[in-house]
């Protein structure tokens, strides 16, 4: 895993009736708040990424007023600064940057642009229901942002505890199974190793026929070759030894539904998961086990790109402030 010390936030600042709002909402603060722990784990520098409104030019204002985005952009700067005043409080390096346009595309474009190791987010509820829904930003981020996007639960309290990752053996998500070792070594934190297996049916849906007297003995190979090829997968990583055996889990069933009742069971804070690139699209497509499963998440979430990934989203100049004392 690259060191994670080169941090962008994504800052949202606004609501359903102004760019800036008068008080920070609870996932930008949650946002704001894994970020300067991360920093401190890793000695790491902090970037607050606020994009305050789509375009400038539609406000305009006589030649010796100051125009609308003129002030929201600096009602923006003030809280960014006192972001980074926060940051600098506890020992790092932070600096800001305000612009204009479509949040996802500044985030990328400056990941692009700086070299970012991970974008951090913060992520929404809806009212009554207890689960994490991602915004169109952070959904937008997961599929064309080349870096890891770490989007925060707003329940999130700081210090990551238990880490749950799972794999399909596929190479994206064998990359997870290793970042979220270390990450669990880096931190001190409980790692759970988890992988699926499919119920009985799924054969039989697939048009696939089994004998009544040969049912049983399927699924009892399938679990048995299933547990054998996770063994292996940790062997090859050199995880063996590091993760306890009643650690790594064994489902049956649709991943997405193993996946949140692990959480669920665990009292996990972190889920790491790789993301899954089709072919012939531009950018990346979340394959179909995380379209479902993020809508549902009760913890925050890493998603980590596959190996090789490039966005076809275009860099450009930013104009950005730098924080000073």
């Amino acid at each position: 895993m690259q060191d994670l010390k080169r941090i962008l936030v994504g800052v949202d600042l606004s609501d359903d009736e102004r760019f800036v709002t008068d008080e920070v909402v609870a996932s930008t603060r949650a946002a704001v708040d894994k970020a300067i722990w991360l920093a401190r784990q890793t000695s790491g520098h902090i970037t607050f990424l606020s994009t305050v409104m789509p375009d400038y030019g539609r406000f305009a204002s006589p030649p010796d007023e100051k125009s609308e985005g003129e002030l929201v952009y600096e009602a923006a700067s003030e809280v960014l600064e006192g972001f980074c005043n926060e940051a600098e409080a506890a020992g790092l390096v932070a600096d800001l940057v305000c612009t204009c346009g479509t949040p996802s595309l500044e985030l990328t474009r400056a990941v692009i642009e700086s070299h970012y190791d991970v974008v951090i987010l913060g992520s929404h509820r809806r009212h009554g229901l207890r689960r994490l829904v991602l915004g169109s930003t952070g959904k937008k981020m997961l599929r064309v942002c080349p870096s890891p996007v770490w989007v925060v639960s707003p329940q999130d309290d700081g210090a990551i505890r238990k880490i749950l990752v799972a794999t399909d053996f596929s190479e994206t998500s064998q990359q997870a199974v290793k970042t979220a070792a270390e990450m669990a070594s880096q931190f001190e934190a409980e790692l759970h190793v988890l992988h699926s297996v499919p119920y009985l049916a799924e054969p039989l849906y697939r048009g696939i026929p089994l004998p009544p007297d040969e049912q049983g003995n399927w699924q009892t190979q399938v679990n048995a070759s299933s547990r054998r090829t996770l063994n292996e997968s940790l062997h090859k990583l050199g995880l063996t030894s590091s993760i306890e055996a009643d650690h790594v889990h064994l489902a049956q069933g649709p991943a997405n539904l193993a996946i949140l009742s692990t959480i669920q069971e665990l009292g996990i804070d972190l889920l790491v998961m790789g993301t899954a690139a089709r072919q012939g699209l531009s950018g990346i497509v979340i394959g179909n086990t995380a379209e479902r499963l993020l809508p549902h998440l009760t913890c925050s979430v890493l998603a980590l790109k596959p190996v090789g990934f490039r966005t076809r989203i275009e860099p450009h100049r930013m104009s950005s402030r730098r924080h000073s004392d």
